[in-house]
């Protein structure tokens, strides 16, 4: 249960981590 749990934590912070570099790269071909 707690294996479950830390598997959903990692994906949480994939998908969080994928949205901000987007935004960075979005952001750097704006410049």
């Amino acid at each position: 249960m707690q294996n479950e749990y830390n598997c959903r934590l990692a994906s949480d912070e994939l998908i969080y981590l994928t949205i901000h570099i987007e935004k960075l790269i979005r952001h750097t071909n704006t410049n």
